[in-house]
């Protein structure tokens, strides 16, 4: 029986300054997470300080073909549309099966995405990962020999 620490993986991403830019898509500051060996991830952003006159623009997970990115588009159903106003302490949390992916077009991957076009002061995010229900190899229980 597998531990809960062995079927997890936890990635929590150092507190950004997004203000201005879309951080988190142009410099995959947040990496592709595969979900090809693995059932279930979970994508968390806890926004922190916000400057009040600044909106968040784009907030999505998205899926590609590959760990580079290749052929990104949003996951269906995985968006939000955040109010024009931001607080801090707001999450954003957001599930997602490897059954929720493009497979018939070979999606393995994904990731959050997160955009704000306007910079008039701190607009401070965090963000975490969780994936889990990784897959592991049988054993080859055939070949097996028998111990007293």
């Amino acid at each position: 029986m597998n531990k809960l620490s062995e079927n997890l993986l936890v990635k929590v991403y150092e507190t950004t300054d997004i203000g201005g830019t879309n951080i988190w898509g142009s410099d995959d500051t947040l990496g592709w997470v595969s979900l090809a060996e693995a059932d279930i991830f979970m994508a968390i952003a806890e926004i922190g300080t916000w400057d009040a006159t600044d909106t968040l623009d784009t907030c999505v997970l998205q899926q590609a073909t590959d760990s580079s990115g290749t052929g990104v588009k949003v996951v269906t159903g995985k968006s939000i549309t955040p109010s024009a106003t931001v607080a801090d302490g707001q999450t954003f949390i957001f599930d997602c099966k490897a059954a929720d992916l493009d497979t018939a077009n070979s999606f393995t991957h994904v990731r959050l995405y997160i955009a704000e076009s306007d910079d008039t002061g701190t607009d401070n995010v965090t963000c975490s990962y969780v994936r889990g229900n990784v897959f592991y190899k049988k054993e080859d229980l055939n070949s097996a020999t028998q111990s007293d």
